[in-house]
């Protein structure tokens, strides 16, 4: 899992081609999902929303495995530095992603997003605040653009906001990311079984141009499948 760790963006990126040489990226029009969706389509944005320890990154991990497994490409953002390698062995996963470090690049996260989005199919971002919000309202556009015109979608995560419930728009980052976003969804409740090799997830989908399913969802992963 940390075989792109320490390295910068130039040798990370010939590493990368190296390393999927034999994978085609095409222009097929979506990857795999597991919420709400069988599909994907490319040059998507997904929200994962919800208050402090509530599943987030646990369940931004299910969907790269899931999509891994695929047989698709995954980098995932380690921005907020909380992932260890004990964790990521419990849920099955150790290996299975690319895990990046943004503070290695000398490049700002949404430059390594920009450039990262023609090298994968999913990038997922965990979270959001780990961009200063004076960047997302100075390069949110060229992020927007970057991936809309992508083979390549981005999940990222971000926490619920207080001061933002009351204009009704729930969490970090401005209004633009929010409108581009395909799915919106709030995790209220993680639940897990002893052995943590199910875990099941409460959300509340708040935003959906993929189908018509909004309000209460409940979804759950069986780890190793």
């Amino acid at each position: 899992m940390e075989k792109y760790s320490k390295m910068n963006l130039k040798d990370t990126l010939s590493k990368m081609n190296s390393d999927f040489s034999q994978k085609e990226f095409n222009n097929k029009d979506s990857i795999p999902f597991p919420i709400i969706t069988t599909q994907l389509p490319y040059g998507s944005f997904v929200e994962i929303l919800g208050d402090p320890g509530k599943g987030k990154s646990t369940l931004a991990l299910l969907i790269a495995s899931y999509i891994n497994k695929k047989n698709k490409v995954v980098a995932y953002i380690n921005g907020e530095f909380s992932l260890d390698s004990l964790y990521l062995q419990r849920l099955n996963i150790d290996g299975e992603v690319i895990l990046i470090n943004p503070d290695e690049f000398n490049i700002s996260t949404i430059d390594l997003i920009c450039t990262l989005s023609k090298k994968v199919d999913l990038i997922i971002l965990d979270s959001l605040a780990c961009i200063d919000y004076d960047d997302i309202c100075k390069d949110g556009d060229k992020l927007i653009r970057a991936i809309k015109h992508s083979n390549c979608s981005l999940i990222y995560t971000n926490q619920m906001r207080d001061g933002f419930k009351k204009r009704g728009v729930h969490s970090y980052g401005g209004y633009d990311l929010k409108k581009s976003c395909s799915l919106r969804l709030e995790v209220i409740k993680m639940n897990k079984s002893k052995c943590e090799q199910i875990f099941e997830f409460k959300m509340n989908i708040i935003k959906n141009k993929l189908n018509s399913d909004l309000g209460e969802y409940i979804n759950s992963f069986s780890i190793g499948e």
